[in-house]
């Protein structure tokens, strides 16, 4: 609370520092690659028994975090006066992999949870930009918002022989938190409206957690936030 308190207070004096006599607006589209992490992986005991069966934790998760790439466009629309600007920033990335396993000796088998993710977060960004060399400007910037997460979970218990089929029970939900960011990077100026632009840039996108399955309690949870690389033209 306190790192998103202090985001808050930032873009407060970048957004009261545009004025609205120089304003000059501006619009620009991205694409972005990244990683997603899928940290402190947990079910919380609904998986399993918990005590030690062959020198095995019966449910133990085999995965604590998981990695997968994350792909994403973007569109966002800003204001610029002088070094600084405001812009509103909307960001669709495609389905990431959160999978985590469990072997679970009290029932014979390994037990999966396979989730597809996706996101879609607004975004209030506030940035400053200065000189670096020729027409090229650095900027950096940090911003909040809410992103808006959906799952489609499958849970699996693997069948404990071939003649037998896996029992897969499905489920969907979507989830809305609170987001920040912080990112920085270089943008290029050509002809007199035109701008390409690169940037690193961190955020979280706060937590995980799957819908339950229908006539199990397995449930997981976790954190999720994203280091992405971005790369987009923007007009004004």
């Amino acid at each position: 609370m306190p790192l998103r308190t202090s985001i808050a207070c930032v873009l407060f004096v970048i957004t009261t520092s545009v004025h609205a006599e120089d304003l000059q607006w501006y619009t620009g589209v991205s694409s972005s690659v990244g990683r997603m992490l899928m940290e402190d992986n947990s079910h919380g005991n609904t998986i399993g028994t918990g005590q030690n069966i062959g020198g095995i934790v019966d449910g133990a998760l085999v995965e604590d975090d998981v990695r997968d790439w994350s792909n994403g466009l973007g569109a966002s629309v800003g204001v610029e006066s002088g070094a600084w600007r405001a812009e509103v920033e909307g960001i669709w990335r495609y389905r990431s992999d959160w999978d985590v396993s469990a072997i679970t000796p009290s029932i014979g088998t390994v037990t999966n949870i396979f989730t597809n993710l996706s996101t879609t977060t607004l975004m209030l960004n506030g940035m400053r930009r200065g000189a670096f060399a020729g027409n090229w400007y650095w900027e950096a910037g940090a911003g909040i918002g809410i992103v808006r997460k959906k799952f489609a979970a499958e849970y699996i218990e693997r069948a404990q022989s071939r003649s037998q089929p896996d029992l897969i029970i499905d489920s969907n939900r979507t989830l809305h938190d609170f987001a920040w960011q912080v990112f920085a990077g270089l943008a290029w100026q050509f002809g007199d409206h035109w701008a390409l632009h690169s940037r690193y840039r961190y955020m979280d996108l706060g937590e995980l957690e799957t819908a339950s399955f229908r006539g199990r309690s397995a449930r997981v949870t976790g954190d999720l936030a994203s280091h992405e690389l971005t790369i987009g033209f923007q007009y004004r």
